[in-house]
């Protein structure tokens, strides 16, 4: 993931062109995002089967820099990201899947996450809704444990809280102007994603497992 990062952001720096005076520099998006026990990979492929036992949510605010805009035949945009989330800790049930409700803090907490960002916008039905599909890499800090980590990275006994995990953004989103034909809605847009912190298979604070939220949000340029 890194690589295709660092690919894109040289191919900027060599093939980008001047931004256009007129254009929008930033991009603000506030969410609102509900977590569940199912992988990753389960819910890209739309498979989730698990249900969150605590009830997790979260909301929150993200700001977006374009760094480049227009690459590769106008398909693809690239910006830096940087973000703020508020955790609200509920459990539901008197035992966890994996750990014991006096091994959970219950505790709300926050988290900072910031990285590179990648949109894909060519697609064939943007005649009649703009599409856009971004996918952000990139790293995220928790003031306390989630719980929700706790419970999916305790499989093998082995507990972890750790505060510094790799972040992953992935979202799809649709342009208001075109889905109402309201013109003063130009720079807005609607969509959903996923929200993801892990450790990578171990290679990040060791933790094999981490937490994956749902979102849904409204973000506008400027």
């Amino acid at each position: 993931m890194k690589i295709l990062f660092t690919f894109f952001i040289i191919s900027t720096l060599i093939f980008g062109r001047e931004d256009k005076k007129d254009e929008n520099k930033h991009l603000i998006r506030v969410l609102y995002g509900k977590a569940s026990y199912s992988t990753f990979r389960d819910l890209v492929s739309f498979q989730e089967s698990t249900r969150d036992e605590q009830r997790a949510t979260l909301i929150g605010i993200q700001f977006e820099n374009y760094l480049a805009r227009d690459l590769w035949h106008e398909r693809v945009d690239l910006t830096f990201f940087s973000g703020f989330l508020f955790h609200r800790q509920d459990i539901k049930v008197e035992n966890g899947r994996y750990t014991q409700p006096n091994e959970l803090s219950g505790k709300d907490t926050y988290q900072l996450h910031g990285g590179f960002k990648i949109y894909w916008k060519s697609f064939p039905w943007n005649k009649y809704v703009r599409t856009r599909v971004g996918l952000g890499e990139g790293i995220s800090l928790v003031r306390d444990r989630l719980d929700i980590e706790l419970q999916n990275t305790n499989k093998e006994g082995e507990k972890s809280d750790a505060h510094i995990l790799n972040y992953l953004d992935l979202n799809i989103s649709f342009n208001l102007r075109d889905i109402t034909r309201w013109d003063k809605l130009e720079d807005y847009y609607i969509g959903g994603g996923i929200s993801h912190r892990s450790g990578i298979f171990g290679s990040v604070s060791g933790v094999d497992g981490g937490s994956n939220y749902w979102t849904f949000f409204i973000e506008g340029e400027f």
